[in-house]
């Protein structure tokens, strides 16, 4: 299936803003509208399952951006890009964004390098839902991964920035892995 989140995405847009100002990436509220769509129609295949509540996260606002999971606070690649200095952008980055972190998210902290040598991340979640999942995206599905592997019970996650998703680079690895559901992002 191929999902087209831009009209959820305007929608969301006139509460909170789904890029930040001073980087391409979607901020929290952009990922989580898009993980919401993409959960619903998963969902059409897979009516028992219970998408996740924002209200299983903790909210918080800063004026920095925060466009991976588990990445540290910054100025935005495009305002880094255009030479500015962390002290003027510190003066001028005035928008506060919201960030949500799950209330179970130390669990993946010590889950992620347990298979680096065969997955860009891999994450298990003993409450998730009882389904493999395999995501292979660039830097946007970095972002994903601030929901989706809350919602199912192990998420493997392969980077494509390099590959320039030649999908036959992945035969072995999800021959592998077997997934249930493979996200392309």
């Amino acid at each position: 299936m191929a999902l087209d989140i831009i009209k959820i995405q305007i929608e969301e847009n006139k509460k909170n803003l789904v890029y930040y100002k001073t980087d391409h990436h979607w901020s929290d509220s952009g990922i989580y509208v898009s993980f919401l769509a993409l959960m619903k129609e998963i969902k059409k295949s897979y009516p028992d399952i219970n998408i996740i509540d924002i209200k299983d996260f903790k909210k918080s606002y800063n004026k920095k951006v925060n466009s991976f999971w588990n990445s540290n606070l910054h100025n935005g690649a495009m305002l880094r890009n255009s030479g500015i200095s962390d002290i003027i952008a510190n003066k001028i980055l005035d928008t506060e964004y919201v960030y949500y972190e799950h209330k179970d998210s130390d669990i993946f902290k010590k889950a992620d390098n347990k298979f680096n040598d065969k997955y860009d991340g891999y994450f298990y979640y003993p409450k998730g839902y009882n389904k493999k999942v395999m995501l292979i995206g660039e830097s946007f599905s970095l972002g994903l991964l601030k929901f989706l592997p809350y919602q199912f019970r192990e998420t493997v996650h392969l980077s494509d920035n390099k590959r320039l998703m030649c999908f036959y680079k992945y035969k072995d690895t999800i021959d592998d892995y077997k997934p249930d559901i493979i996200i392309i992002n």
